[in-house]
């Protein structure tokens, strides 16, 4: 038993220092391998091409039960076999741990009072799961929305994930935007979250 504690504090040692790693090379892009503006290109154009000359396809998909179209690489698939959900849409590729989701909350909130809103869900994630190290705040706007963003570390197996969500508000509802992808995929994943976002077409 003492061993599993052992590892269990060790695990939790180097999440908190990847998570102040990564919070310390946020602002620098130069390990992306694509940025924001070259996603949201590669998106309108169906492929995406990185510094390493890998080719990703993104074709739009839809969400939500229709209500959003969503840009998404084809190997990510809806689970098989899975009733669909009318406020909740994931796609994943279980071979690579990557995960879209997006999930619409039984809630109504002003756009004015997202940001608050997110910053109460943070402050319950630091409270509640220390297995959770958000290491990133924001609040963005995008297509005049504001949208707050909170990036977090986890591990799975020892194995380091990133977790980025997204919350914003339509026609008065809240929407959950979340990624999931291995830390060692971030150069790819980090920049195309965004730039996903960025994409989503509303119905």
């Amino acid at each position: 038993m003492s061993e599993y504690w052992d590892e269990m504090f060790l695990d939790l040692h180097n999440q908190k220092v990847l998570a102040e790693q990564l919070e310390s090379i946020s602002e620098d892009n130069s390990w992306m391998n694509w940025t924001i503006e070259e996603c949201m290109a590669g998106i309108q154009a169906g492929q995406l091409v990185g510094k390493d000359d890998q080719k990703w396809t993104i074709t739009f998909r839809q969400a939500l039960d229709g209500r959003v179209r969503v840009p998404i690489p084809e190997d990510l698939t809806t689970g098989i076999g899975e009733s669909p959900k009318p406020d909740e849409t994931t796609y994943m590729n279980r071979k690579n741990g990557e995960l879209l989701g997006f999930r619409q909350l039984d809630r109504i909130l002003d756009q004015e009072q997202i940001e608050q809103f997110g910053i109460q869900m943070v402050e319950q994630i630091r409270l509640n799961r220390p297995d959770v190290q958000v290491y990133e705040t924001k609040t963005m706007v995008l297509k005049g929305v504001p949208v707050f963003c909170y990036e977090a570390l986890i591990m799975i197996e020892s194995v380091p994930y990133v977790q980025i969500t997204c919350i914003h508000v339509r026609q008065g509802m809240v929407t959950m935007s979340s990624s999931q992808f291995q830390l060692e995929n971030a150069a790819y994943w980090q920049p195309l979250t965004y730039a996903i976002l960025a994409s989503i077409e509303w119905s």
